[in-house]
This record gives structure tokens, C-alpha cells and sequence, in this order.
């Protein structure tokens, strides 16, 4: 409630990836439609569910995953096939490499754009010093290529798990969780 919205107040959720770290509370967003790529879905529901490492390492929880499915039953669950502005100024970028269907949320400013990079860039070193993570399960040319991507893009970039993202906009800081990016 520190912003002053409960999850019933958000009708849409977009969904970079669905790695458990980031499906993690999906279920909180009772009535939100939840924007996927169709390529990370049928990645998760098709052909990690068919593999124990990532049933038991990248999905531990079963209900993210019958979440996701239950959503698709639902008519919430709205699988998209690439690039697409969801609205004006939002725009979801498919850059696939850490995973396939991968999406880069860019929210259009009148300066430079947001770019919520989510795992496309985990941390701030790989996007700066050409440094692909670790954890990929599509391919690391892939990985390479969103970098140059969301070079190309000129924004203000988000990574997935940075902590140095409080250091970089201290000074625009709400709160130790909460940061006003923009303006």
C-alpha cells in the first residue's frame, strides 16, 4: 500500500519471463490480464515441464506454472508474438537469450525511455562490460544481441537483479524499495 494501490487496482501485469523469481506473487493480481510472449509460455508449459532440473531448480513451486495455465483458461493470459505497443508508450520488445520469449518492457518519457531490461541485463556489468550472466536457457548470441538492442534503444536502463539500481537513483528515492525514476 506505499504507493496507495492494492493488487486489485492493477488490471495488467507484464510478464518478462516466467522464471520463478519473477513469477513469484503473480497470484496477488486476481483480475489483471498478464501479457506474455506465446515463445516463453510454450517454453515453460511444453518443454520444461518435461525436464526434473528445471521442475525442481528453475520452477520449485508447481503453483507458478498451473498459475500460468489457469490464467490462459481464464482469458487473462494474453500471449503475444513479438514486438508490440500494449499502449500508448508502453512497448514490450521480444530479445529472447536468458530466456526464450524474453521481453524488455520500454516506457516512452519525454526525455529518454525506461527500459526495464528485466534478466535481459541481470545486473549492470553485463550490459557495460559485454559480460552475458551466467543462467541462459535460450542462446548466448541471443544474449549478446538484447544487449545491443537496448543499446540501441538509448534508455534509462533497469536490470533484472541489480542492487546498485539504489545507488544509481538515490537521489531520486521514495522510500528504500520505491524510486521515482521519471522525471
Amino acid at each position: 500500500m506505499k504507493v496507495g494501490l492494492k493488487p486489485s487496482d492493477i488490471d495488467t501485469v507484464i510478464l518478462t519471463h516466467p522464471h520463478f523469481d519473477h513469477l513469484d506473487g503473480i497470484d496477488f493480481f486476481q483480475t489483471a490480464n498478464v501479457y506474455i510472449q506465446r515463445a516463453a509460455y510454450r517454453y515453460v508449459v511444453e518443454e520444461c515441464a518435461e525436464l526434473k532440473f528445471f521442475r525442481n531448480f528453475l520452477y520449485p513451486r508447481k503453483k507458478d506454472f498451473y498459475f500460468l495455465v489457469d490464467l490462459m483458461w481464464e482469458g487473462r493470459l494474453k500471449l503475444l508474438d513479438g514486438d508490440k505497443e500494449l499502449f500508448p508508450g508502453i512497448t514490450v520488445i521480444r530479445v529472447d537469450g536468458h530466456y526464450p520469449g524474453l521481453q524488455v518492457v520500454e516506457v516512452k518519457t519525454e526525455g529518454k525511455p525506461i527500459l526495464i531490461a528485466s534478466d535481459a541485463v541481470h545486473v549492470y556489468d553485463n550490459l557495460e562490460k559485454d559480460k552475458p550472466m551466467g543462467l541462459f536457457q535460450g542462446a548466448v548470441i541471443d544474449v549478446v544481441k538484447a544487449f545491443e538492442t537496448i543499446r540501441d534503444l538509448n534508455g534509462i536502463v533497469l536490470p533484472g537483479h541489480d542492487n546498485k539500481i539504489g545507488e544509481r537513483f538515490k537521489d531520486k528515492m521514495i522510500d528504500e524499495t520505491i524510486f521515482k525514476i521519471y522525471p
